[in-house]
């Protein structure tokens, strides 16, 4: 499913079961099924090709970028026997699928966020809830009547996902001159519920910033029901920083389990770029 479509943002059917702390899987193991954000699976450091392109047709966008990759056409979509070194998810007979999810930003500046899969038995996309797909982003920069330039690149980044699908992206204004990429969701079972946004320099593809957006379940106590749940929203406070400031603001209740008691909740934090993050202000 290969979509060349500018859009500002796209939701597909939640993201990476981010279980967000409702973990389940083998989280850390590449290839696996794990939900969430998976550490052990993301490239960090890798050498940025040096790609030009007249236009970002789909298929010169991965093969410029996957050079090592045997293509397979079927119908919009390209399956191929990947790189072992880019850590991709491989299914039984060593091969993977890949499809382009969007690009992102405006005119003279695309994100290209591409997931990847394993195919089931049956050879579609894998449909089980905890079915997390494999993100990769690129970057390109470009201007009128001159090439695109690739001058970021994230292979195997993220797992990301639920049900073989991406989830919420969006595109969002980090400073002065400088876009961030947005990887959120929300996720509800078994009572209990949680989700996180990780936000994302579109300069170097670095997370800046990791928020603990919404947590929520249900305590007995004595046979009364407590019900927890916060939600915390974020806002980058325009300026002339090269980072602009965000401020958090969590509202709800809050439950201790031990002491069963249940309390409101309403708070503000401002946090600043340190060079490299965001941290709390002091």
């Amino acid at each position: 499913m290969l979509v060349m479509e500018p859009s500002k943002a796209r939701s597909a059917a939640g993201i990476a079961a981010l279980l967000l702390g409702l973990s389940c899987g083998n989280q850390g193991s590449p290839g696996s099924n794990s939900t969430g954000i998976d550490p052990g699976a993301a490239v960090s450091t890798v050498a940025l090709p040096d790609v030009e392109l007249t236009e970002l047709n789909d298929k010169l966008v991965l093969e410029a970028l996957f050079p090592q990759a045997t293509f397979v056409a079927n119908g919009p979509v390209y399956s191929w026997i990947p790189d072992p070194e880019m850590g991709l998810p491989l299914d039984a007979h060593g091969s993977t699928t890949t499809g382009l999810l969007t690009t992102l930003v405006g005119p003279d500046l695309k994100a290209l966020v591409f997931e990847s899969f394993a195919p089931g038995a049956d050879g579609r996309r894998p449909t089980c809830h905890a079915c997390a797909p494999m993100l990769s982003v690129a970057v390109f920069k470009g201007a009128k009547n001159r090439p695109w330039r690739l001058t970021a690149w994230a292979p195997a980044f993220a797992r990301h996902g639920q049900n073989g699908k991406a989830g919420d992206l969006r595109i969002l204004t980090l400073g002065k001159d400088r876009q961030a990429m947005e990887l959120s969701m929300t996720y509800r079972a078994a009572g209990q519920g949680s989700g996180r946004a990780d936000i994302y320099d579109l300069t170097d593809l670095n997370k800046v910033l990791s928020v603990d957006t919404y947590s929520s379940f249900d305590h007995m106590a004595g046979g009364k029901l407590l019900r927890h749940e916060l939600k915390t929203t974020f806002s980058f406070l325009p300026s002339e920083k090269s980072h602009f400031d965000v401020e958090l603001h969590t509202k709800g209740h809050r439950v201790d389990m031990q002491a069963n008691t249940r309390t409101a909740v309403e708070k503000r934090v401002r946090m600043s770029y340190d060079g490299t993050k965001y941290v709390v202000v002091n």
